[in-house]
């Protein structure tokens, strides 16, 4: 069995979408600061998004000279063709 590490690892980039937890409404998922940490270390290129209800003094301590792109429920969709373009932009071999 494969462990997030090892996936990460594996991967040729790291994509992180920060959510809040639907089953914990006010809490969030633990696990994308420490594989965004992993990746990091790992030194795998990356792109990370995050839900605009995620405190900012939260989303800063992740990398705080970092552009995060921000998304909210009604508006996901429409972020899809600005994340595609920033990661074609940074990791598309010409």
């Amino acid at each position: 069995m494969s462990t997030a590490l090892d996936k990460i690892r594996n991967a040729d980039f790291f994509f992180g979408v920060w959510h809040h937890e639907k089953d914990k409404p006010g809490t969030l998922s633990p696990w994308l600061p420490f594989e965004f940490g992993a990746a990091r270390t790992i030194g795998k290129p990356f792109k990370l998004i995050a839900h605009n209800s995620i405190p900012k003094q939260l989303t800063r301590r992740i990398d705080k000279n970092f552009s995060l792109i921000e998304y909210d429920d009604e508006n996901f969709g429409a972020v899809i063709s600005r994340i595609i373009k920033a990661c074609r932009k940074d990791w598309e071999r010409e």
